[in-house]
């Protein structure tokens, strides 16, 4: 019997394990385990005492200049001591691998591992420093242009809509109340 074709796959955290130990000279005692699947597939990988997580992107979800322009925002943010995570390359110096899954080349990145916890309600204080953190982060950019979609008010609430008819019919009940 064929294989029956595909939309999105999860790579093995095992295998892909394997696979960074090798691209990112990991140790033998590194480990990797799946965070959460959705858009973009997260993995927490740890190496004795460090961690990092590896974002496996779905196909087609981003291009691979997208990406790189994606990483080229985080370093900028990053060396500018914005507080974030950021990309890590491997042993030959590359930021992006490609994995042959089974429904096409999907892209997968490094990045650094940002501690905290999740919280629901946050003190006045953290409110105050995310301000600044943002107000930052938009003084930084300001002008910047990089090669993916811009998210302006039309891309988000018009063209948001026909997307949305790829996944829900016309007339279905949660694209009435939108």
């Amino acid at each position: 019997m064929k294989n029956f074709p595909i939309t999105n796959s999860t790579l093995s955290a095992t295998h892909l394990c394997a696979f960074l130990q090798n691209k990112y000279d990991l140790s033998s005692n590194a480990i990797c385990s799946l965070l959460k699947t959705g858009i973009n597939d997260s993995y927490l990988v740890v190496d004795d005492e460090k961690k990092y997580v590896f974002r496996v992107y779905s196909l087609n979800w981003r291009t691979k200049t997208e990406i790189k322009e994606e990483i080229k925002l985080l370093n900028l943010l990053s060396e500018n001591n914005i507080p974030v995570s950021f990309p890590l390359t491997d042993v030959s110096d590359n930021y992006i691998q490609e994995f042959d899954a089974p429904e096409g080349c999907r892209f997968g990145v490094l990045f650094s591992y940002a501690q905290g916890e999740k919280l629901i309600n946050f003190p006045i204080e953290t409110h105050y420093k995310i301000g600044v953190i943002m107000a930052g982060m938009h003084k930084l950019t300001v002008g910047l242009r990089l090669e993916r979609v811009v998210y302006t008010p039309e891309v988000v609430l018009v063209d948001l809509f026909e997307q949305l008819k790829r996944f829900l019919p016309c007339g279905a009940e949660e694209m009435d109340f939108m």
